[in-house]
């Protein structure tokens, strides 16, 4: 049986949509690695790391 016209163009809409999104995550990844983003991204990692350890030790601090 034969799609219909409006099938047809729907499946090519989606087919565009999915392959638009795919070279976006590429896109994102390789702009993740580059190395300015990256470095970036472990020093706010870090800086993050750090508070969350110094607001646990406070708290445990105030507990004991």
């Amino acid at each position: 049986m034969q799609k219909s016209l409006s099938a047809r163009s729907v499946d090519v809409d989606l087919e565009r949509s999915v392959a638009e999104a795919l070279r976006i995550i590429a896109a994102v990844q390789a702009e993740r690695g580059a190395a300015p983003v990256r470095t970036a991204r472990l020093r706010l990692a870090t800086i993050y790391g750090m508070n969350r350890l110094r607001r646990r030790l406070s708290r445990e601090a105030s507990a004991a």
